[in-house]
């Protein structure tokens, strides 16, 4: 694979699409303005630049790149040289990402923009990939445009007015993304110039004492390309990112003023981030601070990621410079030691499930017709007998059950029997019809975990009626995960629920007593268990109620709250969906634990012992991207076993 020119390909990766690349370094010197006085303090050598030392200027120091640029260059030979042969390949389905990067008043904005008569790196960008459209019209071309303006996150494709920080995300393929970042299909060279000239008058710009239009915030604008390979059967992506970086500024020098401080330290901030970043990554370290700042996140893919990456370094001339230009040189050398495995973007089609004909023996009238799924919110809540009760039984007119399939992760109390409810039009379902449907839906969910877990599957065929089945479920449950104990408990009260509701008590406390075996330290449910026992064992109670006329006694004991309007109403309580979960009270050190915890501050989350500087980077980097949690236990969910999780409660009790 002919990759841009300049680039070293360091090894074939272990896939066939996987290679690696250094990051390709450009630098580019602007010409001296009108104002300021000429003098040879930067020379451009071929592809080395030279500074003259400013400790002994009798020696200049040289640095090497890629390409270099002295202050005669054109727009256009930077183009067809260096940014053409990569950009080349997103029509490859690859990542790249082309940055400038400088002091301010270094030209950067003007290498990536331009102006009318010398239009920059974008607009030629555009242009070429229009003219590969040409020959290419299946190509589908998108673009999105932001900027990072003190350390937000802004959409410059909406209006200012309406706009709002939007938040920086990871997706399950560990791909950033930035969450409601509006992108928009341009189909011609013509509509995207009004677009973008729109666009970057929203973007933040300010005067300086030595900047007439100083940025203000780092900004990127995303093209990304779509085609179908008919003949592959996949559908290929490149993108490639385009980033103004702001300037670093000296505010002895810029003459800034309580608002242009604020931006200032903010810019300053991130390029002090993106220099550690890109330390980390020469290093080899172990964490890479790219969640320090909102620019490095996003720019994570180009630094030691999947996308190819060429920078290009923009240095004032001048004395005045020096120090500016001797540091920009140096973090530019560091650069081009980053390696990046470009990766093709293709995702193959999925095979098509052609569902079955129906036989052609039954006739239209004949045929179940299948019943839709209807949203939780629009189910009208009814009982059989009459009007409002939480059932979740499907309201159809015809006898079938609907489910929806449940997706990893999911909770089962709200998966295992979905969106089902019995209403008044379904009166011809007999108790046995439902029950076998039912269980017919469990057995189905039990069997899946079983062939998951064979602990599991052993464990639910173990009878729970005797002294010996209930001791040898409990030693089994003992080597379950936390999980896993959760889940069987859900889809057993699940279960028991229904029955309960439908006056089978009998049936339900076999259930209840099955689900806590993996749920020994649940009061809720044991509480439970010992109603449903206690009106068993009552004489007055008749074991031929159905649910058709259910005993008022059941809805009591089972935490049932009868409706103030009618004595045939009621519902359900909210915290019986929360018997499976094994959960307790937090004690107080739980409770202090958890505080500090989702603070997601690495310095107090490093005061918990047993917690390192390690152990804290994993907490908080979890919490950062997964939200707070609600128990100490949910921290094995951040990479920590659960013995480790009990020393940290154990060792801060003390």
């Amino acid at each position: 694979m002919t990759l841009h020119s300049g680039a070293k390909r360091l090894s074939n990766g272990t896939e066939k699409n996987k290679q690696e690349y250094k990051v390709k370094v450009v630098c580019r010197v602007r010409p001296f303005l009108p104002h300021e006085e000429p003098d040879e303090s930067v020379t451009v050598e071929g592809n080395s630049v030279a500074i003259v030392n400013q400790r002994n200027k009798s020696e200049n120091l040289k640095y090497s790149f890629d390409s270099c640029y002295g202050p005669d260059a054109k727009q256009r030979s930077i183009f067809e040289k260096d940014v053409k042969p990569l950009i080349q390949n997103i029509f490859k389905g690859l990542n790249t990402t082309i940055f400038c990067y400088g002091v301010t008043g270094a030209g950067k904005t003007h290498t990536i923009q331009g102006s009318d008569k010398e239009p920059g790196i974008i607009p030629r960008t555009l242009q070429r990939v229009f003219k590969e459209k040409k020959k290419r019209p299946e190509l589908d071309i998108k673009i999105s445009y932001m900027e990072i303006y003190k350390e937000n996150v802004y959409d410059l494709l909406v209006p200012r007015e309406s706009n709002v920080g939007l938040a920086i995300r990871e997706d399950s393929n560990r791909n950033i993304f930035v969450a409601n970042l509006s992108e928009k299909t341009i189909t011609s060279y013509e509509q995207f110039e009004k677009i973008y000239a729109i666009a970057c008058k929203g973007r933040s710009t300010a005067s300086t004492k030595l900047n007439m239009a100083s940025s203000r915030s780092h900004a990127i604008l995303s093209l990304q390309v779509q085609w179908r390979d008919e003949e592959k059967k996949k559908t290929i992506t490149g993108k490639t990112h385009l980033i103004d970086l702001a300037g670093s500024e000296d505010n002895r020098r810029t003459g800034n003023g309580k608002d242009r401080m604020a931006e200032s330290a903010a810019i300053n901030k991130s390029l002090f981030v993106l220099g550690q970043v890109v330390e980390a990554l020469n290093a080899g370290a172990t964490r890479i601070p790219y969640r320090d700042s909102k620019m490095t996140r996003i720019l994570q893919d180009s630094l030691g990621g999947r996308s190819l990456a060429m920078m290009i370094v923009n240095v004032a001339p001048g004395q005045k410079f020096y120090l500016d230009t001797h540091n920009t040189l140096n973090f530019a050398t560091k650069s081009k030691e980053i390696v990046n495995k470009a990766v093709v973007n293709e995702v193959a089609d999925q095979p098509k499930f052609v569902k079955p004909m129906a036989p052609a023996s039954l006739g239209k009238a004949q045929r179940i017709p299948s019943a839709p799924v209807v949203p939780a919110a629009s189910i009208a809540s009814t009982t059989v007998n009459g009007p409002k009760k939480r059932l979740r039984l499907s309201d159809t007119t015809s006898d079938a059950v609907t489910t929806k399939k449940i997706s990893k992760g999911e909770r089962l109390s709200d998966g295992v029997i979905e969106t089902m409810e019995v209403t008044t039009k379904n009166k011809k379902i007999t108790d046995g019809d439902l029950e076998a449907r039912v269980q017919k839906i469990l057995d189905k969910k039990m069997k899946e975990m079983s062939g998951v877990n064979p602990l599991a599957s052993t464990l639910v065929n173990l009878k729970s009626n005797t002294k010996q089945g209930k001791s040898e479920a409990m030693e089994i449950a003992d080597l379950l995960t936390p999980c896993t104990k959760t889940k069987n408990a859900k889809a057993y009260i699940v279960r028991g629920k229904l029955l309960q509701q439908q006056g089978q008590l009998e049936s339900a406390l076999g259930y209840f007593e099955k689900a806590a075996v993996f749920v020994p330290n649940n009061d809720k449910l044991h509480k439970r268990i010992s109603g449903i026992q206690a009106i068993l064992n009552d004489p007055d109670y008749s074991r031929s109620a159905t649910v058709t006329n259910p005993p008022r006694r059941i809805f009591e004991s089972s935490k049932l709250r009868n409706s103030s309007n009618s004595d045939d109403e009621y519902v359900e309580d909210e915290e019986d969906e929360e018997y499976a979960d094994g959960e307790r009270e937090l004690t107080t050190v739980e409770k202090e634990i958890l505080s500090i915890v989702n603070s997601g501050k690495l310095r107090l989350v490093k005061t918990l012992k047993g917690v390192g500087e390690k152990r804290a980077r994993q907490i908080v980097d979890f919490i950062e991207s997964n939200g707070p949690i609600n128990s100490p236990n949910e921290l094995t969910r951040a990479g920590l076993s659960e013995n480790i999780v009990a020393n940290i409660v154990k060792g801060n009790s003390n």
